[in-house]
């Protein structure tokens, strides 16, 4: 039987109201379990959903708090669950899920560097579409070059404007 559950939370990189709830970024998570034949367990996760004591509540009851590597191994949705979910009185449930994706973006953005919520863009765009590509290089002339792991490379000039816009 479980006598103790422990979380011991790493230091604080930012946080920020999404939804119901608080989301928090911090750099480890680990979970220390006391059985009662006197065993002890521990394990790192990346992800925790704690109470906020009594004292320190505002709108929200409970702090979600993520691992930088909670970005790769959980989606938006496992978040969401914990930030209060789909509301039923609101928007669909595509709508919610929509804005919610956002402001998960949004907030690895501010964690991450200000360049995170373009660079997740790119990758959202490029995955799924080129395979085994090495570097993509998209002139402002809209001319794209991809250079694969096996070493050749692919150019895909510019369309033709002049000749579209007669």
């Amino acid at each position: 039987m479980i006598g103790k559950v422990e979380v011991t939370i790493g230091k604080e990189l930012g946080k920020r109201g999404i939804w119901c709830e608080t989301l928090v970024a911090v750099e480890s998570l680990r979970i220390t379990v006391h059985t009662s034949d006197k065993k002890v367990f521990t394990s790192d996760v990346c992800m925790a959903v704690l109470e906020n004591p009594t004292k320190e509540r505002c709108w929200g009851y409970t702090n979600v708090f993520v691992t930088l590597e909670s970005r790769s191994q959980l989606n938006a949705t496992d978040i969401w669950y914990h930030l209060g979910g789909w509301n039923d009185e609101g928007d669909t449930w595509d709508t919610q899920l929509y804005a919610v994706e956002q402001e998960i973006e949004e907030f690895w953005a501010t964690i991450i560097g200000p360049a995170e919520y373009l660079r997740s863009k790119i990758r959202e765009s490029l995955y799924g579409i080129v395979k085994d590509w090495r570097t993509i290089i998209y002139d402002n002339d809209e001319t794209l070059t991809i250079r694969y792991k096996d070493g050749t490379k692919k150019v895909y000039p510019a369309p033709n404007r002049s000749s579209a816009a007669t």
